[in-house]
């Protein structure tokens, strides 16, 4: 099982996510949020005992070849899933120990680093993604991402420029690179990338009421 997870977001972003989620739940009434509630405990018991089933299958696996990447590599996948990001971590590195060719390894083992904040440790797995891709807009997104938390804004811009050179339509590059752009008080760049993302983003539509009036 070969899986490249896409999440094109820091921690920070996760949790304004996760808070719109919270606030759209609480508009609802108590009836359908109870039932909201007893949906999702079911389905993440569901996933946490098909998850412990397939560990389990992992680590006999393991036990007989405790080189085999492969097994590592979707362990860590398993973890991911269930947001168990240093464990996934740790497993991701085993998984290049013994398959240094693992470009998905690399990618994934970069996501969960940013989510734990080793932006440092992600920006060197998206930048092994990228000298394997040269044309992964994903892997340069996140790696711009990377670099803006290590608050090295004119990197990222770099960066996200990359990505809208392959992929003009890539609206989140837009709005990041706008508010790199205003950080280097580059304020008409701003403007130009939140009006080409405004349409579809709603972050960028409000940045632009408020910086390009």
């Amino acid at each position: 099982m070969k899986v490249k997870f896409k999440l094109a977001a820091d921690s920070k972003v996760m949790k304004k996510f996760l808070l719109s989620i919270f606030l759209l739940l609480f508009t609802c009434s108590v009836s359908a949020q109870n039932q909201v509630a007893d949906n999702d405990n079911s389905a993440t018991k569901k996933l946490a005992a098909e998850s412990k089933k397939e560990v389990e299958e992992y680590v006999t696996r393991l036990a007989t070849n405790p080189k085999d990447a492969a097994a590592y590599s979707n362990q860590a996948e398993i973890n991911l899933e269930l947001k168990n990001y240093k464990e996934a971590i740790a497993d991701y590195n085993l998984a290049i120990k013994y398959n240094s060719l693992d470009i998905d390894a690399y990618y994934n083992r970069g996501l969960a680093r940013i989510i734990i904040g080793d932006y440092g440790g992600a920006s060197a797995d998206m930048s092994a993604v990228i000298k394997a891709k040269p044309q992964d807009a994903d892997a340069f997104f996140n790696r711009a991402l990377a670099k803006m938390n290590m608050y090295n804004a004119r990197a990222a811009i770099q960066d996200f420029d990359i990505v809208l050179e392959i992929d003009a339509h890539y609206i989140e590059a837009y709005y990041y690179r706008g508010l790199m752009k205003l950080q280097t008080r580059n304020n008409k760049g701003a403007c130009q990338d939140w009006q080409k993302a405004a349409t579809y983003d709603e972050r960028a539509a409000n940045m632009l009421k408020k910086h390009c009036q």
